[in-house]
């Protein structure tokens, strides 16, 4: 990419992303509060008084933004809002930040994991708007062919990105990935592992997709002593990707006796052991 190409990228993210938060009635001080950069730095973005650097870019801190329909990207409210009481939260629209979060806050009700089960319904790809709470950065000596595995074996989708230097993948809600373009890969896959949940109705389509694509990227799938179903898949960059699909719960099970041994007993479980003391 030449200069000229990298100046009108940049120069169209602060028009972009003014009409994008207007047409979603966005403050800047709620984007502010979900994306971590600060207000003004918004404000002289939008205005072309400063102009974004690619590191930033790749942080993605406001790229989820540029391809969000309204509707669930929507910023949540805090929870003192939804009852129609004024919260003390200073970015008060925006639910998983600073003051909103309580010690006790309860993770499923943000995760886009579904209860386990033969029949669970994989949510929807999301392309709403959020500040990642984390992400993996893969480089990759093929953009284009890592691209395409990603989404045509992997399930993700692109959901923005800077050519030739940034492809910004996601599959659920805090599923994000970055490919990055970079001269060489390792050779072969290293011992760390990142992984993704599934589902099990998934599980078959996904050995099936990747093996059409590179018939020895597969290991498994493996059922696991944590009651899951794990298949690993090696992709085009030699990363090691864990796809794990969570299986129903038998309290009569290995399992089950497993994780009992470990400590963790179900609520339900405890609960009628309890009565019957």
């Amino acid at each position: 990419m030449d200069r000229s190409t990298d100046d009108t990228v940049l120069d169209a993210v602060g028009p972009r992303l003014r009409a994008l938060r207007r047409d979603r009635g966005i403050t800047l001080l709620e984007l502010a509060a979900t994306t971590g950069v600060s207000e003004s730095t918004l404000s002289r973005l939008e205005s072309g008084h400063r102009r974004p650097s690619f590191s930033s870019c790749s942080a993605c801190k406001g790229c989820a933004l540029m391809c969000a329909p309204t509707g669930p990207g929507r910023l949540r409210p805090c929870p003192g809002d939804e009852d129609g009481r004024e919260s003390a939260c200073p970015s008060r629209r925006v639910r998983l930040k600073g003051g909103c979060m309580s010690d006790n806050f309860n993770a499923f009700d943000i995760s886009p994991v579904p209860t386990p089960g033969p029949d669970a319904v994989p949510p929807a790809p999301f392309r709403g708007i959020y500040g990642m709470p984390a992400f993996a950065t893969i480089p990759t000596n093929d953009l284009a062919a890592s691209v395409d595995f990603w989404i045509r074996g992997l399930g993700f989708f692109e959901l923005f990105g800077v050519p030739g230097r940034l492809v910004h993948l996601r599959r659920w809600a805090f599923q994000d990935v970055l490919l990055v373009p970079q001269g060489s890969v390792p050779e072969q896959a290293p011992a760390m592992s990142f992984s993704f949940a599934c589902v099990l109705s998934q599980v078959d389509s996904l050995v099936e997709a990747c093996r059409a694509l590179r018939p020895d990227s597969v290991d498994g799938p493996r059922d696991t002593p944590w009651n899951t179903r794990d298949t690993t898949v090696i992709t085009p960059e030699n990363a090691r990707i864990v796809f794990t699909a969570a299986k129903p719960f038998d309290p009569a099970s290995q399992a089950a006796r497993n994780l009992e041994a470990i400590g963790i007993t179900p609520p339900g479980v405890a609960d009628d052991d309890k009565g019957h003391a």
